[in-house]
């Protein structure tokens, strides 16, 4: 599946067909998600100040920059997070190394 781009531009969705879309998580926890938030409540009452387009264009591709960073850096840390598991497990049972049954997840 395609990646996720933060652009000042509607490209629609292209899984949906849709030619306009909008997505954010729930609760809000991206800073992109909580400019689409803001947009649509202003959209939506006029009550809350729309964010400017060229802020939008700016911070865009930094966001999805930083996304791209913080995924490596989660992808890393689960991969330290398996080898201290691994370490543990092979202390509880004496051994410095050892053989393991897998199984293919699909």
């Amino acid at each position: 599946m395609k990646r996720a781009y933060y652009d000042q531009v509607n490209r629609g969705h292209a899984g949906l067909q849709l030619a306009s879309y909008c997505h954010f998580t729930s609760p809000i926890r991206r800073y992109p998600d909580l400019v689409c938030h803001r947009a649509l409540l202003s959209a939506v009452s006029g009550d809350e100040p729309g964010t400017e387009a060229s802020f939008v264009a700016s911070a865009g591709p930094l966001c999805s920059a930083r996304e791209r960073e913080a995924m490596m850096i989660e992808r890393d840390a689960d991969d330290v997070a398996r080898c201290f598991l691994l370490e543990r497990e092979l202390g509880a049972r004496g051994q410095r190394a050892g053989v393991f049954e897998g199984r293919w997840l699909v």
